[in-house]
């Protein structure tokens, strides 16, 4: 790229020439920045059947995580359960008396983190006996 000069572009004058090697320039170093990066991503999904919460854990392309930790945090931020994951999907988990709300955290390691929160509501759709 060379330097702005008014005088190599007579007709369109010193102001439009040094726009188009902005507007150049500008492209270029937006290509160059990294964009933010897919493979961070994480997906983390809840669901409640009958009496037990059904959670899964996979990245964008539908691999499922094969190793991090598991955290089941109740309403009052306290850890009911963590554990290790070894790649078995989906992960039951009993939901008992804990029905005020759980947060459910995945993190597998390098950045891959992410939650899911599981209201009351969510939880009190269970038939009981």
């Amino acid at each position: 790229m060379t330097a702005c000069r008014p005088e190599r572009n007579k007709e369109k004058g010193a102001r439009g020439f040094c726009r188009q090697r902005l507007s150049e320039l500008t492209l270029a170093v937006a290509l160059l920045l990294p964009l933010p990066a897919v493979a961070h991503q994480l997906v983390v999904f809840a669901s409640v059947k009958d009496d037990v919460v059904l959670i899964t854990a996979k990245f964008p392309d539908g691999t499922a995580v094969k190793a991090g930790t598991l955290r089941i945090l109740d309403a009052t931020d306290t850890v009911i359960i963590e554990q290790e994951l070894d790649g078995t999907m989906p992960i039951v988990f009993p939901i008992d008396e804990h029905t005020d709300g759980l947060v459910i955290e995945v993190d597998a390691g390098n950045g891959h983190s992410n939650y899911w929160v599981l209201t009351p509501a969510d939880l009190q759709r269970i038939p009981r006996n």
